[in-house]
């Protein structure tokens, strides 16, 4: 089967699947579970890969698993309360258990922007020995969660748009890139993505922006985005986030050699590949809607 064609089979089955579980929570509203649960197990399957990649031993390995699992809880019980971390309480319990989830999400944003600032740097060991690290991994991988934590307070209409914006910035660069694209993008980290490609694929994640959340409400009765040419500009912008977080995924890859985090779907790499667009987008996702609300 041709390489092409087995990436989009794949690509269509976990679309599917996708769509099939929003359908599932679409009826049961206001918390995500079988959308949240989708994300840790996604989150938790890179996490493990990342581990693998950086080649920590098995010991750590497992404690690195272990730390994660408990990373991912915290947003989950944190979320399940209905109380957002930047809202203060009078509540004794609650409140360092907000300002802890807030400290997570901060660390992992912290650790995607780390790594995006390594990429005018190119592959070597300084990344190399980050992917080998337990202290790196836990929050980079696991600041996809933060999306979960907004899933449980009610955001899944923006969830799913903001997913389907930053994706659209990965097929966008692809067709484009293939049509018009002749400027490499970043030879070392990937060299298959020129910037035509990239522009192309910004400019597509606006237009879905457009269409997808112009105007919508963040979370069930709060505030609603922008609409019109401020939404597309938005939109925009979730593009050149998702642009910047695939090449510094790709960046740890090509520091340890790899090319694919696994061979899980084939040709489509493994879930750390799968998410590759949105672990930086998902803690600046939720930065955004606390400036929103």
């Amino acid at each position: 089967m041709h390489p092409i064609l087995r990436r989009t089979l794949v690509g269509g089955a976990v679309l599917a699947g996708v769509v099939a579980i929003y359908r599932l929570d679409s009826s049961y509203p206001p918390q995500a579970w079988a959308f949240s649960c989708l994300a840790v197990s996604i989150a938790l399957g890179a996490l493990r890969e990342l581990l693998t990649l950086g080649e920590v031993n098995a010991p750590w390995r497992g404690v690195g698993m272990v730390f994660g699992a408990a990373w991912i809880a915290l947003l989950f019980i944190q979320g399940g309360g209905q109380a957002p971390p930047w809202e203060l309480t009078s509540d004794p319990l609650a409140a360092p258990l907000q300002w802890t989830v807030a400290a997570l999400m901060a660390c992992s944003g912290g650790c995607a922007l780390l790594l995006a600032l390594r990429i005018p740097s190119g592959p070597g060991p300084s990344t190399q020995r980050l992917a080998g690290s337990c202290w790196f991994s836990i929050p980079y991988v696991s600041g996809l969660c933060s999306f979960a934590w907004i899933l449980m307070h009610g955001g899944l209409d923006f969830v799913m748009g903001l997913v389907i914006v930053a994706k659209a910035s990965d097929t966008g660069a692809y067709f484009t890139g293939k049509w018009v694209g002749k400027t490499p993008l970043s030879l070392q980290i990937s060299p298959g993505k020129t910037i035509e490609g990239a522009v192309g694929g910004v400019l597509f994640s606006g237009l879905m922006a457009l269409w997808l959340l112009g105007g919508q409400e963040l979370f069930e009765g709060g505030p609603r985005l922008p609409s019109g040419i401020a939404i597309v500009l938005l939109g925009c912008a979730v593009g050149v986030i998702a642009v910047i977080s695939d090449l510094s995924e790709s960046l740890l890859k090509r520091s340890v050699g790899k090319k694919d985090s696994s061979r899980l779907f084939g040709e489509a790499g493994g879930f750390l590949d799968l998410v590759d667009s949105l672990l930086l987008l998902a803690p600046l996702a939720v930065a955004y809607t606390a400036l929103a609300v």
